[in-house]
């Protein structure tokens, strides 16, 4: 596999009428920094063999990328505060990420 190439499980459920995916999405969004907020874009782009390749674009909620870092606690949950609950940061995105994104839309 080459270096921006990943490889996923998508799976799809008949019944619900929807799929999404379910493998090999922690070594993408690491692999490429992704932040809560972030907006991943998947378009078909051909298939071989049994495989469907799909074409990404990531349109990120802040333009400068932070590359990710484990940090870990002696004898606190990681992801959770002190309180126990989940820890985050709200965010917006970017003005020309909003506006590439509605360029897409609109298209």
């Amino acid at each position: 596999m080459g270096k921006n190439e990943w490889l996923g499980k998508y799976c799809y459920h008949n019944i619900r009428n929807n799929g999404g995916l379910t493998g090999g999405w922690k070594y993408f969004a690491l692999d490429n920094n992704l932040e809560e907020f972030d907006v991943c874009l998947f378009k078909p782009a051909g298939h071989l063999h049994d495989i469907l390749i799909l074409e990404m674009s990531i349109f990120r909620v802040v333009e400068e990328i932070t590359p990710l870092t484990a940090v870990h606690s002696p004898g606190k949950k990681r992801g959770l505060s002190s309180t126990g609950k989940k820890r985050g940061v709200k965010r917006t995105l970017t003005s020309t990420a909003q506006t590439e994104l509605e360029a897409i839309e609109g298209a």
